[in-house]
């Protein structure tokens, strides 16, 4: 039985970071923090699932990026956006090392945050990431995020709802439904943190990464949108890829115990393997 997760927002330098965190379940310390960054333009809610069924021993926390969610507007470029979330993970810690699990947004956050911190950070789990190459980011940016403007007669709404219908026809309607209300409330706009993401090259983020020697693996639903370049983050990276059959990007929701299985298994292969002596 896992302890009673609660939600909030933990102050920093910054501003605040909302937060939904599960607390540890063992005295000594020992277990690492997981950290999970979601994708844009959504909030924690998409993992909360894992927060219920996660048998990780130490602490858990869902972080939203800033701008999103309950934390304060982000402001800069991508990198500031990683100095935030670390901020919130500084606080929440308590000196235990970091497993980050990061997702699409998350995932490119997670590779900052990892590098600028590779003493303190353990593991990396991807749930998803895009290693775009130079055109594909400058035609993400021209075309993927257009601005959705308030509207007073609400045609907004609808907006927003044919872009999440386009993008997720096939999930549940509940689940779009909160992610509306994700493209309502982001500040400055839904597709701030995309933007920070197209505007900064690719390579020097997966190079400072992969000098830190953290070991990394790919946790991915089959029917995710960015199941197909998971391929790249293995020749990359090295990152071994495990699927999860019929499941889409939000993986979490639709298969909870499994995802949640999954990911205890990657994150203590991980660990293993960081901690493992080196053989010449």
């Amino acid at each position: 039985m896992t302890a009673a997760w609660a939600l909030t927002t933990v102050p920093t330098p910054r501003g605040r970071i909302g937060a939904r965190l599960r607390p540890a379940a063992d005295d000594a310390g020992a277990a690492p923090l997981v950290a999970i960054l979601h994708q844009s333009p959504l909030s924690g809610w998409t993992h909360e699932p894992v927060l219920d069924h996660l048998a990780h021993p130490g602490p858990v926390a869902i972080l939203d990026t800033p701008g999103y969610g309950l934390s304060d507007p982000g402001v800069g470029d991508l990198a500031d956006y990683a100095a935030a979330l670390w901020d919130a993970v500084e606080v929440l810690r308590d000196g235990r090392r970091v497993v980050l699990v990061g997702q699409h947004t998350g995932g490119h956050l997670a590779m900052l945050v990892a590098a600028a911190h590779p003493g303190d950070v353990a593991a990396v789990v991807f749930h998803g990431v895009s290693l775009y190459t130079d055109a594909e980011r400058a035609d993400r940016a021209a075309h993927y995020a257009p601005d959705i403007d308030d509207d007073p007669d609400g045609t907004h709404l609808a907006t927003i709802w044919a872009r999440l219908t386009h993008l997720y026809p096939d999930v549940d309607v509940a689940l779009r439904n909160r992610a509306v209300c994700d493209y309502l409330v982001a500040r400055p706009g839904y597709a701030a943190a995309y933007r920070a993401v197209f505007a900064l090259p690719v390579a020097p983020i997966v190079d400072a990464f992969r000098a830190t020697g953290i070991p990394s693996a790919v946790l991915i639903g089959s029917e995710d949108l960015i199941a197909a370049r998971q391929d790249r983050v293995t020749r990359a990276l090295g990152s071994r890829v495990v699927t999860l059959p019929g499941l889409t990007d939000f993986a979490p929701w639709e298969a909870p115990a499994d995802f949640a299985a999954a990911l205890d298994v990657l994150v203590d292969e991980l660990l293993a393997a960081r901690t493992a002596p080196r053989t010449s």
